[in-house]
Order: structure tokens, then sequence, then C-alpha cells
């Protein structure tokens, strides 16, 4: 969430929702300094940089239970902290029962889909109207030495080219959410750069294996190998 190459923790509660920032050997609890302990009824909570800026946003349902609605909420990060800036459209909709972020028209810019559980139902693909910041983002597949999506949990860093500042980081996520799953590139929302290197650190066999690409190309969709 902070962009320090650490994985941290977020929690969609009953209750409190949790975040909790890697400090290298454990977690700090940052719920309430990164405004995001709203008390409410969460099922999901789907993670994607919305716009493009290297930075982790964060999307989170309200759900239908003993007769109330509580609402969806577009949490967008400044690096520092949350900031709720749920569209209006999204604020009219029915609470629903699930979320998913992935890019559904192939533009470079993560769209969100919705379902629900109501009587009346809801299923909804929200398109991503980014402008010209469509295109500012990469997506990587990590696959195993035979060509198969296996590697759930690699971590995927983003290096400004030929050097060792993070632009962004994602994880191989296969079941984030509520009842489902998935098998999509890693997203990361590369700014204003042109061409980056590609980092992906991967589980293998007792240790910690790491694969790198060099030179991808903004808007390019790229699958990683690794052995």
């Amino acid at each position: 969430m902070n962009n320090d190459g650490r994985m941290d923790l977020f929690a969609a509660n009953y209750g409190k929702n949790g975040l909790f920032l890697s400090n290298g050997k454990g977690f700090d609890d940052r719920s309430a300094a990164w405004g995001i302990d709203i008390d409410a009824r969460y099922d999901t909570c789907a993670f994607a940089d919305a716009d493009n800026d290297g930075l982790v946003d964060l999307y989170v349902n309200g759900t239908f239970t003993g007769g109330v609605q509580y609402p969806d909420h577009l949490f967008m990060n400044t690096g520092k902290a949350y900031e709720d800036r749920t569209p209006e459209n999204v604020k009219a909709l029915a609470a629903d029962h699930g979320a998913s972020w992935a890019d559904a028209d192939g533009d470079g810019a993560m769209d969100l889909a919705l379902t629900g559980s109501q009587a009346d139902g809801m299923h909804a693909i929200l398109r991503n109207v980014l402008p010209s910041a469509a295109q500012r983002s990469i997506g990587i597949r990590v696959l195993d030495g035979r060509g198969r999506p296996t590697r759930a949990g690699a971590e995927v860093r983003v290096y400004a080219e030929g050097s060792h500042r993070l632009i962004g980081s994602g994880l191989v996520d296969s079941g984030s959410g509520y009842n489902m799953q998935n098998d999509l590139p890693v997203h990361i929302g590369i700014g204003m750069a042109v061409r980056v290197d590609v980092e992906v650190t991967w589980p293998g066999l007792g240790k910690r294996a790491v694969t790198r690409v060099t030179g991808v190309q903004a808007g390019e969709r790229r699958a990683v190998l690794t052995r």
C-alpha cells in the first residue's frame, strides 16, 4: 500500500476495516492513520491501481444484511492515506455482494465487476474511463517452466529502467474477494515511465527465486516464465 516493496495486509470486516503495513519483521496497525477504519459491513476488498499512478487503490463492497444496505466505497491511495472518492454512479447502486477488478476491454485501465444477491439481482461491469493515462500500465502474467499459471503468491515489482527505483508492485492473487477466483495478469500502473524493468519473486522448492525482465514497454502485456 505504501510502495516500499513489502506486501501489506488489509481485512474487510463486519465491523471496522483493518490495514496492517509490513515493517519487515511484522505488521503495524495503520487503519486509523490511513482513514480506512470504517465501521460497517463489508464482504469484499479488491485492490487495483485504478488511475495507473503506481499506487494501489482499494474497493470495498458494502453488503445487504439485517435489512440495511451498506454502501460501497472506492478509496484512492495518496501514498500516505486512502481518500474516499466513490463516484456518484457507484453510490447510486444497491448494495452488492462481490467485486473484482479486471481490464475487461484491454485498454490498460482496470474495470470493475460487481455482483449482487438481492431479489432484483445485480451484475455490472463498470468501465474505467481514464483518459490518456489508460496506457500507463503493464500487465504481467507469471507462468511456470511449462507455461502454466501455477505461481499464486508470486510477487511482482516494477522498477524504473536500469535502476532499483521502485515504481509499483503487486501479487499473483488467485482468490481474493468474496467467493471468487481469477487467473488475471498482475496489473501495475507505471505513471509517466516509458520502459521499466520487472522483477518476479516466486516460491520455489524450499527457497524464494527471482526472475528479472528488462525493457518492458508501457502498455505491454508480458508473460514471465519461471523455472
